[in-house]
């Protein structure tokens, strides 16, 4: 047994003043931040342990604040969504229209963190009556976000629209969707003929390539496309903001036509801010610097 006990002892000895407290705390000040990484797919899979429910209260807190607006689809209070950034607060209510002025990367990364795919940087911040982050899924279920790709542009109108259905799932039904499609498609030509003459727009059909289309007609049939899966929450183009007064009134046209009453929908738009008609019935959302160190509720 005295070799046994003697064995035991020296190895216990050793893991914990040779390994512990020297090998690898000198490892981990060589390695810095890069003894803490793991491969992004197994950082998704590896649970996040709350030992001394840290998490648990602060989504106890957050989840009581949310409770506390329930008027409110979107509720950011001192909200930061970048390290570099100041703090926004916005309050927006079912069915309000906005103008989300700031480049790409500000409205992307905003994007981002009301949908719930990004955690924010601080501050509280509840969208649907669900706190974020700790609400994140249920958040994306509401929250869409739209940007064009080339498939917007090649493929086939009518496989756009069904494959907008098919990605929320509403309907589920294939027969549904493609009475949802043709539904979409008529009130679309009616809403084209209404443009100028000139612009000479396309008798759209399920075959319709959208970019053999004339540009006032493409912004059209994007904006229907973006709004065809009705969430709640849709902020649209954050990844292209809109350039130019005429293609705003276009999308805003298209927009007003396909929105829900009770949906909120945010516009991402190129700066300035001041570049913008100065009486609109929509809600004006600076993302500048300048525009977020003056503070106020957006």
């Amino acid at each position: 047994m005295k070799p046994i006990a003697l064995g035991l002892a020296t190895g216990i000895a050793f893991d914990a003043f040779i390994v512990r407290m020297t090998l690898v705390p000198a490892l981990m000040t060589l390695f810095k931040k890069s003894a803490w990484w793991l491969p992004g797919s197994w950082n998704r899979r590896v649970p996040h342990a709350d030992v001394e429910g840290e998490l648990l209260r602060d989504h106890i807190r957050d989840t009581a604040w949310a409770k506390d607006h329930p008027h409110l689809a979107v509720h950011a209070d001192y909200l930061v969504t970048r390290t570099d950034s100041s703090p926004l607060s916005l309050q927006w209510t079912p069915g309000q229209r906005i103008d989300l002025v700031g480049d790409a990367e500000s409205s992307s990364t905003l994007a981002g963190t009301l949908a719930g795919w990004r955690p924010p940087v601080s501050g509280a911040l509840h969208v649907l009556g669900h706190a974020l982050p700790s609400d994140a899924g249920a958040v994306r279920q509401g929250v869409s976000v739209w940007s064009r790709s080339d498939a917007d542009v090649l493929d086939r109108l009518g496989d756009i629209l069904e494959q907008r259905l098919i990605w929320t799932d509403s309907p589920s039904r294939k027969t549904d969707r493609r009475r949802v499609v043709r539904q979409t498609l008529e009130r679309l030509n009616t809403l084209c003929r209404n443009l100028p003459a000139d612009t000479r727009p396309l008798v759209l059909t399920e075959d319709t390539r959208p970019g053999t289309l004339p540009r006032p007609q493409q912004i059209l049939v994007f904006a229907a496309a973006a709004l065809l899966d009705r969430s709640p929450v849709t902020i649209i183009s954050p990844a292209d903001p809109v350039n130019g007064d005429d293609e705003r009134a276009l999308w805003w046209r298209g927009i007003d036509e396909f929105a829900g009453h009770e949906q909120v929908v945010a516009l991402c738009v190129s700066p300035p801010a001041r570049a913008l008609p100065s009486r609109s019935h929509r809600t004006l959302v600076d993302l500048s610097e300048a525009a977020l160190q003056a503070g106020g509720v957006q």
